[in-house]
């Protein structure tokens, strides 16, 4: 049984490091998704608008979307995404033991990261990320597994979006 509820506001902080030339590291800016009002910027879009207001906007490379997997709709959104494209794989995985070494859910790994670029709280991400010529390459989770919360199965594990300029957008195979 999978059952879901809303959560509270939710919004972005910024981190932002410094170039590492000793070690080859360029400057870098993330994003962290937080629930909850204590957010540093209440938007992507005011995030994204102060960062590229401080000229820094080509250092956004990711975000941190790991506390994402902890708000109730947006899991809702992944797995009526995951039904949609992969549902005999989400059925197998659902039945297995779920955890991360278990062959159902190496199996459906690309079928949930497909998933998350395709909810509408990443397609939201994407409208705001466009604005300024940036795009969501691709989705990447780390300790993929589920776990059962309050008897429902949830999605576990450390989910990031790699980003890329517009422009610099791998060409199609």
């Amino acid at each position: 049984m999978l059952v879901f509820s809303s959560k509270a506001k939710a919004g972005w902080d910024v981190s932002q490091t410094a170039a590492r030339e000793s070690h080859g590291l360029p400057a870098q800016v993330v994003f962290v998704w937080v629930p909850g009002p204590a957010a540093e910027y209440p938007t992507m879009a005011v995030a994204l608008q102060d960062v590229a207001d401080d000229g820094k906007l080509n250092q956004l490379r990711l975000l941190s979307v790991t506390k994402l997997l902890s708000d109730d709709n947006f899991q809702k959104e992944v797995f009526q995404q995951l039904e949609a494209i992969a549902p005999k794989d989400l059925k197998e995985a659902l039945e297995s033991a779920g955890n991360m070494h278990n062959p159902k859910m190496t199996a459906l790994r690309p079928s949930f990261e497909k998933a998350v670029l395709t909810t509408p709280t990443v397609l939201r991400f994407k409208e705001d990320l466009a604005r300024h010529q940036l795009e969501i390459a691709g989705a990447s989770c780390e300790k993929f597994s589920f776990a059962t919360t309050g008897g429902s199965k949830r999605v576990f594990g450390f989910l990031t979006l790699t980003l890329a300029g517009a422009s610099n957008k791998a060409p199609a195979p």
